[in-house]
């Protein structure tokens, strides 16, 4: 099932920290295989990293896969993408992608799977607010509940951060017990 405000939503709030959405009319496609044609692959690792990873439609972008429930197909492609094309990339842009590859993993209910990627967009070159919103996510995924608090703290006191990251972050501390998918949806309301 296909549902651009879903799509809308996940790329403002994971990785724009931008925009608004209402959660509760959004839902998530059921993970499922999918094969992604030769020609579609082609196209997407061979575009620039805007088409592949900052658009939200057509064959260069990894995102629809997500609409999809093509969750492991996802990780797949941006994992590829990122091994082909690093040499063309930023820092910014692989820790990006790396990130990206976490949350396919993770939206996917690969919790375990998705950690290493995510520690490895941990970079150090990266600025405060990056950081504490990766480390709120490894909380979240380890459960860690004072980790997630700290997290949260280190993400409102850093100078630039996003509203809508923090909603995020709000809503894996008001659902530490549900899956990843579930807590991006739960930020609370807010007054």
């Amino acid at each position: 099932m296909r549902n651009p405000s879903l799509r809308v939503f996940l790329f403002a709030a994971m990785l724009l920290g931008t925009g608004s959405a209402h959660a509760a009319d959004m839902r998530m496609a059921a993970p499922k295989a999918c094969t992604i044609e030769e020609s579609r692959q082609a196209a997407m690792l061979a575009a620039p990293y805007d088409a592949f990873d900052q658009t939200m439609t057509g064959n260069a972008s990894w995102r629809p896969l997500i609409d999809e429930g093509c969750y492991a197909a996802a990780a797949d492609v941006v994992s590829l993408y990122l091994t082909r094309n690093a040499g063309r990339l930023s820092a910014e842009q692989i820790w990006t992608m790396r990130f990206h590859v976490g949350q396919a993993l993770a939206m996917g209910g690969e919790d375990a799977q998705s950690i290493p990627w995510f520690k490895q967009s941990r970079d150090p070159q990266a600025d405060t607010e990056w950081l504490a919103y990766v480390d709120a996510t490894l909380a979240f995924l380890t459960k860690d509940a004072s980790a997630l608090a700290a997290g949260r703290a280190a993400y409102a006191a850093a100078p630039h951060h996003g509203a809508q990251r923090l909603k995020v972050i709000d809503g894996f501390r008001a659902c530490l017990t549900k899956t990843y998918t579930e807590a991006l949806m739960c930020a609370p309301a807010q007054p």
